[in-house]
């Protein structure tokens, strides 16, 4: 023994709960997304290789997915639900010309689409119109590092794009990002309306009844429609080498099934009208919709203003 001084660091590792890892578990799904190709689109991911189109109303239905991880019963569950996304097949730049023609046009189109939302398909990421630079057009210079460069030579170097119409004003996003310092500092963002695609429905759509009546069926599910949505995602989870791999890592497996809950089940309610009584189809035990339209209310209230609606 030389009698050198030897120094021990004692280092605590605490194990941790499965409740203090939920955020981390829910960035590890969002990995198994990604390896799934999915898009993810706001705060969901959706499938582009399963897009239903609409080519009566220019419209696509991207599927997609809301997910979550958490702890019930003592162990991981993962929370899921079909989510489909509608988006336009024309660009925006499209329903500008639309209204190019009319007067007071510049009004027309603000209120059109000022506080929707785009998505651009070259970077896959969405922004909302915040404003529209009337003043500028594509062959606008900004600045670029220490250099300055137009929106057109831009697309055409970083995603080999051919802006073709230069007249075309740019739309405005104003993105909010946070610094280190914990202040927010905001960025102007211009995107080039032949690039970007709505993926709101405007005031005109939604008022439109056809259009409505043909989104509803592809995005209304049954409750089995829904289950076959999640056994097929399992499926691609549990089939794919990728995501199969980035869960076991992390000793982690998605089960075969989805889990089976034991429950009463309630028939169909009889809905009392003045004049008869209305038994909902089994095949819709809770549509009663069209019954109210077409039969008597038991009393009328003659003070609109101070009702009453007892479910």
């Amino acid at each position: 023994m030389d009698e050198s001084k030897v120094e021990l660091k004692v280092i605590y590792k605490k194990q941790q709960s499965i409740s203090e890892n939920i955020p981390f578990f829910n960035v590890l799904l969002g990995r198994v997304m990604r390896a799934l190709s999915l898009v993810r689109i706001g705060q969901h991911s959706f499938n582009p290789k399963g897009i239903h189109c609409v080519p009566q109303h220019k419209l696509e239905v991207w599927p997609g997915y809301v997910t979550a991880i958490n702890e019930y019963d003592g162990g991981l569950k993962l929370c899921i639900d079909a989510r489909h996304r509608v988006m336009r097949t024309e660009t925006v730049r499209d329903i500008m010309m639309k209204f190019g023609g009319k007067p007071n046009f510049k009004d027309i189109i603000i209120r059109e689409l000022i506080g929707l939302s785009v998505f651009t398909r070259y970077n896959n990421k969405t922004y909302r119109i915040d404003d529209i630079a009337w003043d500028k057009n594509p062959t606008y210079e900004f600045d670029k590092g220490t250099d300055k460069i137009s929106l057109i030579n831009y697309y055409k170097l970083h995603w080999n794009l051919e802006i073709t119409d230069n007249g075309q004003p740019p739309l405005v996003h104003c993105a909010k990002n946070k610094l280190s310092t914990g202040e927010t500092q905001e960025q102007l963002i211009l995107l080039v309306p032949e690039l970007c695609y709505l993926v709101s429905l405007s005031d005109s759509i939604r008022s439109d009844f056809r259009v409505m009546k043909d989104l509803d069926s592809l995005t209304k599910m049954s409750p089995n429609a829904r289950c076959d949505v999640f056994r097929h995602f399992v499926e691609q989870v549990r089939s794919n080498s990728v995501p199969r791999e980035i869960l076991s890592e992390w000793g982690l497996e998605l089960e075969s099934d989805i889990a089976e809950f034991t429950g009463r089940v309630f028939g169909p309610e009889q809905i009392q009208f003045a004049n008869t009584k209305f038994i909902p189809p089994p095949a819709k035990p809770a549509e009663w919709s069209s019954a109210v339209c077409r039969n008597t209310v038991l009393r009328t209230i003659q003070d609109v203003h101070k009702s009453l609606l007892v479910c």
